[in-house]
Order: structure tokens, then C-alpha cells, then sequence
């Protein structure tokens, strides 16, 4: 299709709903990795929504700021693949390092902790 073309709706809504299922598998995607990697134990999974939910709030309110006051591009704002590789070798040092399984109880003090570390690390950087 050219520039002025308008596809077919049936073809608009298809291609809409295959760039949903990219933007929602990005988003995604970094919550599971973290969560993994903040050695949570046995609340791997409350964590994980945790996560999950507030990237999802924090896109949405970013890429509709962005839409309606910054340069008006249709983009979404989501979460960077750049920091895994910084937050898996964070996780790497000894005193960060995961000796919990998923069976065991570790404080939430210690995983947000660990996060809250990563979080200004990751700014930093």
C-alpha cells in the first residue's frame, strides 16, 4: 500500500491487532525476566503482577502524555530490553546473588530492596 492507500477494514483490524500482541508481549516480556532474577521465593508470583500491573499503568499514562502534550507520535512508551544484560550481572554480584528456591519465604523487605537498588542503578546508567 502506498502513502494515501486505506487498506481493507478487515486487513486494518488484523494488522491492529497484530501490533496489540507485539506491544503487549514487550511489555510483558520484562516483568517475567525480573521477577525471576529478584529471587522473590515463594512470591515469584505476586511479585510478577505486581510488576506486570504497574508497567502497564506507568506505559499507558507515559504514551498518552506523550500522545496529547509531547510530539504527538503515535508510540508506545514501554519497558527497555537494553537492561537486562546491567540488571543480570547486578544480580550476579555476591551480595545480590539468589540462594532462595521457589519453595522458600524471603521477606519482601529483601526482593524490593534489590529492585529499589536496580531501579537507580539502571537510572544511572
Amino acid at each position: 500500500y502506498k502513502a494515501n492507500d486505506r487498506p481493507p477494514i478487515a486487513l486494518s483490524l488484523l494488522f491492529g491487532f497484530q501490533q496489540v500482541m507485539v506491544c503487549v508481549s514487550a511489555l510483558l516480556t520484562i516483568p517475567f525476566i525480573l521477577s525471576n532474577e529478584l529471587c522473590p521465593g515463594r512470591d515469584v508470583y505476586d511479585l510478577r503482577v505486581k510488576l506486570i500491573s504497574s508497567t502497564f499503568v506507568v506505559s499507558g499514562i507515559s504514551t498518552i502524555i506523550q500522545t496529547m502534550l509531547g510530539m504527538r507520535l503515535a508510540l508506545l512508551q514501554g519497558t527497555a530490553f537494553a537492561y537486562i544484560p546491567s540488571i543480570q550481572v547486578f544480580m550476579l554480584l555476591p551480595e545480590y546473588k539468589c540462594t532462595a528456591t521457589e519453595n522458600d519465604f524471603v521477606p519482601s523487605e529483601i526482593y524490593e530492596n534489590k529492585l529499589a537498588i536496580e531501579s537507580r542503578w539502571c537510572r544511572n546508567a
